[in-house]
C-alpha cells in the first residue's frame, strides 16, 4: 500500500493572504507569557514570520507583535487560544506592515 502525501496550502512559505500580524500584551509579572505564547503557537503548528517583544511603556506590558502562518483549518482560532492564557492581557489583529520593529531594523535605518 502506498500512501501519497499532498503539502498542505500553509505549507506554501510567504502567503501574504495567510500571515497573521498579531499584537499581544503580556503581563510583565508574568516571566512564562512569552514562552506560553510561543509553546501554543508551536503546538498548534503556526509559524512564526517575523517577532519583536519589547516592555510597552505606555500600557506597563510587555508586548509582542507577531507575524505568522497558520495551519488554514485552524487559523481562525490563534486569537482565541492566546487570549486564554493567563499571561496575556490582550490580543489584537493589527495591520500587516514590512515588519515589526526591530533593534536590527532600527540600526539599519
Amino acid at each position: 500500500m502506498t500512501a501519497t502525501l499532498q503539502s498542505s496550502p500553509s505549507a506554501e512559505p510567504n502567503r501574504p493572504d495567510a500571515l497573521l500580524m498579531l499584537r499581544i500584551e503580556l503581563d510583565p509579572a508574568d516571566q512564562t507569557g512569552l514562552l506560553r505564547v510561543l509553546s501554543i503557537l508551536a503546538r498548534r503548528r503556526c509559524v512564526v514570520v517575523r517577532a519583536a517583544f519589547a516592555p510597552d511603556e505606555r500600557t506597563d506590558a510587555n508586548l509582542l507583535q507577531i507575524e505568522l502562518d497558520a495551519p488554514l483549518d485552524l487559523g481562525s482560532n490563534v486569537m482565541a487560544w492566546l487570549a486564554a492564557l493567563l499571561p496575556v492581557r490582550s490580543v489584537e489583529r493589527t495591520a500587516r506592515s514590512h515588519q515589526p520593529d526591530t533593534p536590527a531594523a532600527t540600526a539599519a535605518a
